[in-house]
């Protein structure tokens, strides 16, 4: 514990250094408006699920791509409109998990341009909402070794994916994951008239 609060201080007195050196600034700068260098130091630090929210600001998701992330496994929980993931690291922190409320498709589809993962596993518990299709989509992007899903508690199970691209989807499973386990069956696919 010592360690790393020696790690975090010396940090802070190198970002305090680095933002006063040659300015006439009093050290009030806010925190998207700091040089590249510190923007990537500090970003490294800090904890997974506020790098996954700060991944939503463009400039900073451009900063977080350069950090290369390995995972044990993410756990995707979808029920309706409401989704739990959990992370699982090699670290000292061996589980985290957090709600997303919204913006997971984006945000898994900007992480796993530069994240690894030995295995993934999604919980389908009901008939997922509209943008549960997404998420999908987005998973089979990562770069795995196993991929797991299923639905529970449930005897039917609908999957509603806009734009569904069956074949890219196919494409990316194919080329990014080395297993895969899907528990669900494909009755029928539908299209909607949209308009």
């Amino acid at each position: 514990m010592n360690s790393i609060r020696k790690r975090f201080d010396s940090v802070t007195s190198w970002i305090r250094r680095k933002i006063l050196r040659g300015s006439n600034n009093t050290g009030q700068v806010s925190f998207p408006d700091l040089q590249d260098d510190i923007l990537v130091k500090i970003i490294s630090y800090l904890d997974y699920p506020t790098r996954f929210k700060l991944r939503l600001n463009k400039r900073l998701g451009e900063f977080l791509d350069t950090i290369q992330n390995n995972f044990e496994g993410i756990h995707i929980q979808i029920n309706l409109n409401n989704f739990v993931m959990s992370l699982t690291t090699s670290s000292r922190k061996p589980f985290i998990r957090f709600v997303v409320s919204n913006g997971l498709e984006h945000g898994l589809r900007r992480m796993a341009q530069n994240t690894y993962v030995r295995e993934i596993e999604i919980d389908a518990l009901g008939s997922p909402g509209g943008e549960a299709g997404g998420i999908y989509e987005a998973i089979f992007t990562f770069q795995c070794d196993k991929l797991t899903i299923h639905c529970n508690r449930v005897s039917e199970c609908v999957l509603v994916m806009p734009q569904l691209r069956l074949r890219i989807l196919l494409d990316h499973m194919l080329s990014n994951i080395r297993e895969a386990d899907i528990g669900l069956i494909c009755t029928s696919l539908t299209a909607i008239d949209l308009s």
